[in-house]
């Protein structure tokens, strides 16, 4: 009678520990390119508020009846290179008219009540951008 052996040979083991070795770094390097592209949630969150602030304040001037819709041009917000408080991240504003038919293609100033503001904040990690069509009225 032969007893029973169980169990893998050291050939088989080696085979699995090459394979298992061969899918994890594929594995490990996906994961690699996957949380570089998301970057770091913290940086999102902040370049967010920061561009919905500088937003607010232009949507701010323009009800403001000493202000209005005439002082919303790219004169009146500069680039930001830092951010007052923030030395990662930069803060650029683009005012430009748009046609009456609210096609985003730059028309000259006082032909149309319209213009599309967008704020871009960007960091070490990345850039944001927001954008608003407004009226004059």
């Amino acid at each position: 009678m032969t007893p029973n052996h169980r169990g893998f040979t050291l050939i088989e083991v080696i085979i699995s520990i090459v394979l298992l070795a061969i899918l994890s770094s594929g594995l490990m390097a996906m994961f690699t390119t996957f949380s570089k592209s998301n970057g770091d949630p913290s940086v999102n969150i902040l370049s967010s508020e920061l561009a919905q602030e500088r937003m607010e304040q232009i949507i701010a001037d323009k009800e403001n009846p000493a202000r209005g819709f005439p002082y919303l041009t790219n004169a009146n917000y500069p680039v930001e290179n830092p951010v007052t408080g923030f030395p990662n991240f930069s803060r650029s504003v683009s005012i430009i008219y748009v046609d009456p038919a609210g096609n985003l293609s730059v028309a000259a100033a006082g032909t149309t009540n319209y213009k599309n503001i967008t704020v871009t904040v960007t960091s070490l990690t990345g850039s944001l951008t927001t954008s608003s069509l407004v009226g004059s009225f």
